[in-house]
């Protein structure tokens, strides 16, 4: 697993590159689970990026300004109950 996370971080070259991208194409079933860290990892970073994003706009104040420039962008495309959609989720 460790090679796995080095793999994704970008951090084998050389020959441990070589050799992990041997493995990967000569076995299905290790390859389905590079591909499903890489999944996790990716979707974490985005949970992580938000919420950090969320904790920053309550520290400075600006959810509800923030939550009306969001709902003003969304009023030329989305129908108004996808607009309180977004609003409620954000507000939560």
């Amino acid at each position: 697993m460790k090679t796995i996370t080095e793999y994704i971080d970008g951090n084998l070259d050389g020959w441990k590159l070589f050799l992990f991208e041997q493995k990967m194409n000569k076995n299905k079933k290790f390859r389905k689970k590079v591909d499903l860290s890489q999944r996790i990892e990716k979707s974490m970073k985005v949970l992580t990026m938000v919420e950090e994003a969320e904790k920053e706009m309550r520290t400075k104040g600006i959810d509800k300004l923030a939550f009306e420039l969001v709902g003003d962008w969304y009023k030329n495309d989305r129908s108004f109950q996808e607009i309180n959609e977004y609003g409620n989720l954000f507000l939560s």
